[in-house]
């Protein structure tokens, strides 16, 4: 008889436990189908998300699901090794959940989340912006893959998982698949908006009607919790670092959630805040947190104005309110708006370093020449005209030049090249990227293949620590198809780079490898920018700009970029001040000039002295050339 009790004790016991692993596993939930809007902003199908009873406004999806709505065919194989763990096997890569820990491992994390064959067939997990003048051609990374782990037990993150089937946040899982071509989703509480278009940031650009239902004075209490822990997991492991924000030592360190506790009264607000119910408080925390993740302008972790959400007329009481919590977190804690005033002279600099330029070669010139000296001039690697290039290569459209098409930053690079190569008085080319502030890296592929024979980018991998060049194929002689005649293409011109410290990202990129190429650099040393651009959303459906991991530049000698290229010839004169008239505006919106004192930048746009530099450095040794102040 005692046996028999012993027996039916210990199967009591064993059903007690299977029961509380099952609920585990097995918890309450309903489910939602809800519609999808592509990047084509017309509803396009639907998907099935969960909500579970312990957090009921927090949207989970399968992972089969997330991939298949991305990818429809794609199919992710889910097997069930033991209990509670889960195989996932995708086209691109493998990884392994643990929903009793609530963890994730992926022996190639980067290769498990590729979208990118989307792009480009076979394409890995890298930079491609999809000009159809530049192909990727190949990766190498060191060492090849990097064994990758997340614990998200630690930030009180749960996965749940069924037979045939792994359940993830949905903002999570969106975040971990966010790439280098803006590919993300967001859920508002109604439906899914998902983007496929570099040229697409913010989902609100492809559904105008997405903020609607985020413009809500209330927070749902699950929803405001668990949007601060997903925050704290994304900014933790996938923020990439470049290394001049202000929170960088703290948060490397301990995380997010910590590293806000090193900045006293201040942090405390602000972690109370971005947990806050209160919409009005809620921004106020993010935009806080914006100026301590200030990198240059990589990320923006301003909710409000990134997502394109003006609060409107019939909410005046929240914007009043939101309003005045920023001014009385400026006033309280005044160290962490400080970057404002530097963000805010960045800007008055660059205008008066196009008001300056503007003064010496006239109005929006993009090709100047005087004597044996051309100048070529754009601001921007992102002015892409990619219906032209794209139809030109279908053969619908002839090659697009500044009288067909109108000034790209490759159709202004190629009129300046050709116009230069053709003109017997002109040796010497610049190539003026002084207020250029970054853009498409494959125009860079383009420009650096044409000037120098090369198309590769270094970089890292914040997350993983790998080492990684990338190679382009670039269609140098435009002529519509890749082949052995593009390596004949030759340039017989003496070129240099022109470069300030408003020169950000893409410019910056642009002046390293130009750097480590030989070819000459003036002016001062550029203005830094080591990381590509993910898009990320936040658990409530609000994007952000993020620093990404999945690329941090860096020169041949791999050290990170972010703080800049030295020049081999510095045309700044910063002991003296001179006023110039810039671009602002009056208290009704309207534009205006007014004066603005700054450094004396004048040498930088007087082709005379570019003429002797240029010429003089491709004859005597930069260090003979005489001081230009």
């Amino acid at each position: 008889m005692r046996r028999i009790k012993i027996i039916f004790i210990f199967s009591f016991l064993m059903l007690l436990v299977t029961n509380i692993t099952c609920s585990s596993e097995d918890p309450s939930y309903t489910e939602k189908d809800v519609p999808v809007i592509r990047n084509a902003g017309m509803e396009d199908g639907s998907v099935t998300l969960r909500f579970y009873e312990s957090m009921p406004n927090v949207a989970y999806i399968s992972a089969a699901d997330f991939l298949d709505m991305w990818i429809p065919g794609a199919v992710m194989q889910t097997e069930q090794t033991e209990p509670g763990v889960y195989e996932l096997t995708s086209p691109t890569g493998k990884a392994v959940v643990n929903t009793r820990d609530d963890s994730f491992f992926s022996e190639d994390f980067t290769a498990f989340t590729n979208l990118m064959g989307l792009v480009q067939e076979g394409m890995s997990n890298t930079y491609y912006d999809g000009m159809p003048f530049v192909k990727f051609v190949s990766i190498e990374s060191e060492p090849v893959s990097v064994p990758t782990t997340f614990d998200f037990k630690a930030y009180d993150i749960d996965l749940f998982g069924e037979e045939n089937a792994v359940y993830f946040p949905f903002a999570l899982i969106s975040d971990m698949y966010s790439d280098l071509f803006y590919h993300h989703a967001g859920f508002n509480g109604e439906k899914v908006v998902m983007n496929y278009s570099n040229f697409d940031m913010f989902l609100d650009t492809i559904d105008p009607a997405y903020v609607t239902s985020l413009l809500r004075e209330e927070r749902p209490e699950d929803l405001a919790a668990f949007t601060y822990k997903e925050l704290c997991f994304v900014l933790d492991h996938f923020y990439g670092r470049p290394g001049r924000e202000p929170i960088n030592a703290s948060m490397s360190e301990n995380g997010l959630d910590k590293a806000l506790d090193s900045y006293g009264d201040a942090g405390a607000m602000i972690k109370k805040f971005l947990q806050s119910t209160d919409l009005a408080e809620y921004y106020a925390g993010f935009s806080c947190l914006n100026w301590l993740f200030y990198d240059g302008g990589h990320t923006g972790l301003n909710i409000m104005n990134l997502n394109g959400i003006a609060f409107s007329d019939n909410i005046d009481e929240l914007n009043t309110e939101y309003a005045e919590l920023m001014t009385k977190m400026e006033n309280l804690f005044p160290e962490i708006f400080a970057e404002k005033k530097t963000n805010i002279a960045y800007f008055s600099d660059l205008n008066g370093l196009k008001s300056l330029r503007n003064q010496s070669y006239g109005s929006d010139e993009t090709y100047v020449k005087a004597g044996d000296t051309a100048v070529c001039v754009f601001d921007s690697f992102n002015d892409r005209n990619q219906e032209a290039w794209d139809a030109y290569y279908a053969g619908k459209w002839p090659l697009p030049t500044i009288e067909n098409t109108g000034g790209d930053a490759m159709v202004i690079f190629l009129d300046a090249l050709y116009k230069a190569q053709e003109d017997p008085d002109v040796r010497n080319l610049v190539i003026d990227i002084s207020t250029n502030l970054g853009g498409s890296a494959d125009v860079v592929m383009a420009m650096v293949s044409l000037i120098t024979g090369r198309s590769e980018i270094s970089y890292e991998n914040a997350l993983t620590g790998q080492r990684v060049i990338v190679s382009y194929a670039v269609d140098r002689n435009f002529d519509g198809v890749f082949d052995d005649k593009d390596a004949e293409v030759r340039f017989d011109l003496n070129f240099a780079v022109l470069t300030s410290r408003i020169s950000f990202s893409c410019a910056n990129l642009f002046s390293s490898i130009m750097h480590d190429s030989g070819i000459l650099l003036l002016g001062e040393r550029s203005g830094g920018g080591a990381c590509a651009v993910s898009v990320m959303n936040t658990a409530d459906g609000y994007d952000f700009l993020s620093s990404s991991w999945r690329m941090r530049l860096t020169n041949e000698a791999g050290e990170i970029i972010d703080s800049g290229i030295p020049v081999d010839v510095d045309l700044a004169n910063h002991g003296k001040r001179i006023e110039v008239l810039v671009y602002g505006y009056d208290q009704y919106g309207n534009p205006r000039k007014e004066p603005y004192v700054m450094d004396d930048y004048r040498s930088f746009y007087d082709i005379e002295t570019l003429s002797r530099i240029v010429s003089e450095a491709y004859t005597v040794p930069i260090e003979l050339i005489p001081a230009v102040n």
